[in-house]
């Protein structure tokens, strides 16, 4: 599914995307000769601590050893059992005490221990029609309530469950969002595209609140909208015309909450109170930058979609941040459909490939990731996966050793006992503390 998502302009294309409380501001008038009035920004993002990162995706080290980046590397199997086996992480939250796992193949979230031990699962099989939903879209994680939040995607309703797997309750939306986050107990922050401000705008909802109705980021208590930001005028953007990104938050366990969207190169963060912070600006090349008018200019109205397919190379978001002591991870999206997830030394500027990282006696040779980050330990460690399959692949070549054998520690000892059909493993990875 395509959405339509925000504006951006560049204050040098050279460079990076411009500021967007400049663009938010002055849109309008500065390019379309004041023939549409300015938007009124109420609440903006606090840029005190905005820092500029240069960087240019293509020029990373060539295929680093793990040791040099790594302290240590932890391998985590995930219980497999008729229940609790699964067939693919669409996407994985890090709580305090469990991994917490969407499934879209089996429309399910699983639960699983810190120490890889089934602990429960949310599914639709065996419940009453009333309780059961049809389709998980993208889900929060409330910790302090122990609650696991969804939109259904062909309902109009959020569901609620325990972390033990009972249904709670399901209410109503009062709005369509394409994101949301439970920043605390009573404040939600939710991402929305200029489609559904277009075309399921919840009139009625916003009826007192215009400016909040034309905002893509919107942080609501309970029933009433407490914040908004980043308004944008939707008159030069068709319907369908921009891409959407699979996920727009990201927990860091730092007391905020990470959110990048799509068309914008500002890393943004948001606090417990629904206060928004600019943290980082990306400061891309020239060929990986859009055209300064590419969501302003009434000249790619309804061509966008296809101007970013003859221009592959352009980045249109940047994805999946992290940020663990001196390293931060992203993933630059454009056409070429590369799944490039970086990793970013801040100290040394350093940039690496997660997969080209070679395995070395850090990981017992065994493969440290099959290339993506899927979130972060509070402890410095990045969360990633390997396929059982792929780790039986390796041992086939490395078993014949006997002091290799004799090295892997009792979780993978038992792990290899068993049979390739399993779930994924789970790899932690911990970052070195000071910078190499």
């Amino acid at each position: 599914m395509l959405y339509a998502h925000t504006c951006k302009k560049t204050l040098n294309r050279v460079y990076c995307f411009g500021s967007f409380l400049l663009m938010a501001i002055l849109l309008v008038s500065c390019t379309t000769g004041g023939k549409r009035p300015p938007l009124k920004a109420t609440y903006l993002p606090d840029t005190a601590s905005l820092k500029l990162l240069k960087i240019d995706p293509a020029k990373t080290e060539e295929d680093p050893l793990g040791s040099a980046i790594l302290d240590s590397v932890v391998y985590l199997p995930l219980e497999t059992t008729g229940e609790s086996m699964f067939s693919n992480i669409n996407q994985l939250e890090v709580t305090k005490s469990y991994y917490i796992i969407a499934d879209e193949t089996t429309n399910s979230i699983l639960l699983f221990t810190k120490n890889g031990r089934f602990y429960s699962k949310i599914s639709n099989r065996g419940h009453k029609v009333e309780d059961s939903y049809k389709k998980i879209d993208k889900f929060a994680v409330n910790e302090s309530k122990l609650q696991v939040i969804f939109a259904d995607q062909h309902t109009d309703y959020i569901f609620y469950y325990a972390f033990d797997g009972k249904f709670l309750k399901k209410v109503k939306k009062d709005f369509n969002s394409e994101g949301y986050y439970a920043l605390s107990e009573n404040h939600t922050c939710f991402y929305r595209s200029t489609d559904q401000m277009l075309y399921r705008s919840a009139a009625q909802y916003f009826a007192r609140n215009k400016e909040a109705e034309r905002s893509r980021i919107v942080v609501a208590n309970q029933k009433e909208i407490k914040k908004w930001y980043l308004p944008i005028d939707t008159i030069g953007l068709g319907p369908d015309d921009l891409y959407g990104v699979s996920q727009y938050f990201y927990n860091r366990h730092a007391g905020k909450v990470t959110l990048t969207l799509p068309y914008d190169y500002n890393v943004y963060e948001i606090d417990s109170a629904g206060q928004l912070f600019n943290s980082y600006r990306f400061v891309l090349p020239m060929k990986d930058v859009l055209p300064a008018d590419f969501l302003i200019s009434d000249e790619y109205k309804g061509k966008r979609i296809r101007y970013l397919e003859k221009h592959k190379p352009f980045v249109y978001a940047i994805a999946d941040f992290y940020k663990v002591g001196n390293y931060i991870t992203f993933r630059p999206i454009n056409g070429l459909d590369l799944h490039n997830y970086l990793l970013y030394n801040l100290s040394s500027k350093k940039l690496f490939s997660i997969g080209t990282i070679v395995s070395d006696s850090l990981s017992f040779k065994l493969p440290l990731t099959e290339g993506r980050i899927y979130g972060v330990e509070p402890d410095q460690a990045l969360v990633s996966l390997v396929a059982s399959s792929s780790l039986f692949k390796a041992k086939l070549y490395l078993s014949g050793n006997e002091q290799w054998d004799k090295s892997l520690p009792p979780v993978l000892k038992k792990f290899f006992s068993g049979t390739n059909f399993q779930n994924p493993v789970l790899t932690l990875l911990y970052v070195k503390k000071e910078s190499q």
